[in-house]
C-alpha cells in the first residue's frame, strides 16, 4: 500500500513502484467526491499503455492505492514489467492521482483501487487483458493406454470469452498418408470448472486410455468478445507415442527379410530403431553380416533358417531435444515355414508357441553340449 500526501511518498509493500511527480492540477476537481476515471471494467490490449485517474477533493486528502493483482494458478513465468508510475497534482481544491499502466500484461491482471481513509470512501477499477494458460504446456508425449489430464485457465470476466478446443485443422503430426485420416479421429468434450478466481474459468479434461487418434493441438484462448482482434492463445501439443511395425513375415530360404518400426509422427522429429533378434542387439558399431538397417527398415539378403525367430524393436523419437521411447514391439520371422491360417486367433497363438519351441530346440541341437 502507498500512503501519499502533499510531498511525502511511501512506496509500496506489493512491489509497484510509484514514480511521484507533484505539479498543480488543470482540473478542478473541488467538492466533488472520491472518483476514478474510468471506472468499472477496461479490457487492455497486451503490451498497451493505459493511464487512469483518482481524484479526490482537498490539497492535503491522504490517498491510499492499492493493487489486488490476479494471478491464476497455472501462471507460466512472472511479470516482464511492474511498474505504474503515478503523477500528482495538488491543487485547486483537489488531490489528483493520474496513474499510467506501462506495458498492459497477464501479470497485471487485478483491481487498483483508492481510497480515503478518513471518510472511508473507496472507489476501483478493473484492468483486464486476455489471458490464456494450458497446463501442461508446449508438448505432451505419452505413451499408449496411458491417462492425461489437460487444464486450461483463461479470461472470462466481463466481455472476455474463454474456449479450450482440440484444433481439427492442424495436422502438424501427420504428414500425407495420415492426414487423410482427421476425419475418423474422435471428438474431445471438455468439462467447465468455475474457479475460486471470478475473473477466469478452469477448463480440465482427462484422457482415459489415449490413443494415437486423441493426437493434436489443443488450444486455450481468450478473447474480447466485443474486439475480435484482441484475444491470446496457449496451447498443448498432445503425443501418442504408438509405435507401428510390419507384420509377421515367412520368406523362402533364400529369400528377403524387410522388416520396419517406426513411430507415427512425420520426420521432424528424429526416430532412432533398436533392433533385438530374440535376446540378440542387432544394433552396434561392428557390421553384422548379411544384416542391413536404414533408419527404420532392417533387411536381410539371403535368409536362411538361423535368421528365423522374434525380432524386437524399440523407437526412440527426439522432440525439441529431449528423448522418448515407444514401447517396443515385435515381429515374428519363420524362414521356410509356411504361412498360418489366420482364421482363428487362438490356433494362431499355439502355432507360433509350437513354432517357437521348435526353433528353440533347433539351436540348442547345433550348438550342441
Amino acid at each position: 500500500m502507498a500512503n501519499v500526501t502533499k510531498g511525502c511518498i511511501v512506496e509500496s509493500k506489493f512491489a509497484v513502484l510509484f514514480i511521484l511527480l507533484c505539479n498543480l492540477s488543470q482540473t478542478d476537481y473541488a467538492g466533488a467526491e472520491l472518483r476514478m476515471e474510468p471506472s468499472g471494467v477496461k479490457i487492455l490490449r497486451q503490451g498497451e499503455n493505459f493511464t487512469f485517474v483518482c481524484a479526490a477533493p482537498g490539497e492535503s486528502t491522504q490517498i491510499n492505492t492499492e493493487p489486488h493483482l490476479f494471478v491464476p494458478s497455472v501462471f507460466h513465468g512472472g511479470s516482464n514489467n511492474r511498474e505504474l508510475l503515478v503523477d500528482i497534482k495538488i491543487g485547486n481544491g483537489s488531490t489528483i492521482y493520474n496513474m499510467k499502466m506501462i506495458n498492459m500484461e497477464m501479470a497485471r491482471i487485478g483491481r487498483y483501487s483508492c481510497d480515503v481513509p478518513d471518510t472511508g470512501e473507496n472507489v476501483s477499477l478493473v484492468l483486464l487483458t486476455p489471458m490464456a494458460f494450458t497446463y501442461p504446456s508446449g508438448v505432451k508425449v505419452v505413451q499408449p493406454g496411458e491417462t492425461i489430464g489437460l487444464a486450461c485457465e483463461a479470461a472470462t470476466y466481463s466481455s472476455l470469452e474463454a474456449s479450450f478446443e482440440r484444433d481439427t485443422t492442424w495436422t502438424n503430426f501427420w504428414g500425407k498418408e495420415y492426414g487423410q485420416e482427421k476425419s475418423s479421429r474422435r471428438s474431445v468434450s471438455f468439462d467447465s470448472l468455475e474457479s475460486s478466481l471470478v475473473i477466469h474459468t478452469t477448463f480440465e479434461k482427462v484422457i482415459r486410455k489415449a490413443e494415437y487418434k486423441d493426437m493434436g493441438r489443443y488450444v486455450c484462448e481468450s478473447k474480447d468478445s466485443l474486439n475480435k482482434d484482441n484475444y491470446v492463445r496457449d496451447y498443448v501439443d498432445l503425443i501418442v507415442l504408438d509405435a507401428m511395425c510390419s507384420e509377421d513375415v515367412y520368406p523362402s530360404i533364400g529369400g528377403l527379410i524387410s522388416l520396419s518400426c517406426w513411430v507415427q509422427e512425420v520426420a521432424q522429429y528424429i526416430q532412432h530403431v533398436t533392433w533385438y533378434h530374440d535376446s540378440k542387439l542387432l544394433n552396434s558399431t561392428a557390421k553384422l553380416p548379411g544384416v542391413i538397417m536404414a533408419g527404420e527398415v532392417l533387411m536381410i539378403p539371403n535368409a536362411t533358417e538361423s535368421n528365423s525367430g522374434h525380432y524386437r524393436c524399440v523407437v526412440s523419437v527426439t522432440i525439441h531435444g529431449k528423448d522418448y521411447q515407444a514401447a517396443p514391439k515385435e515381429i515374428f520371422v519363420g524362414v521356410g515355414l509356411p504361412r498360418p491360417n489366420a482364421a482363428s486367433g487362438l490356433c494362431y497363438t499355439i502355432w507360433r508357441y509350437v513354432v517357437s519351441t521348435v526353433l528353440i530346440a533347433r539351436f540348442i541341437l547345433e550348438i550342441g553340449p
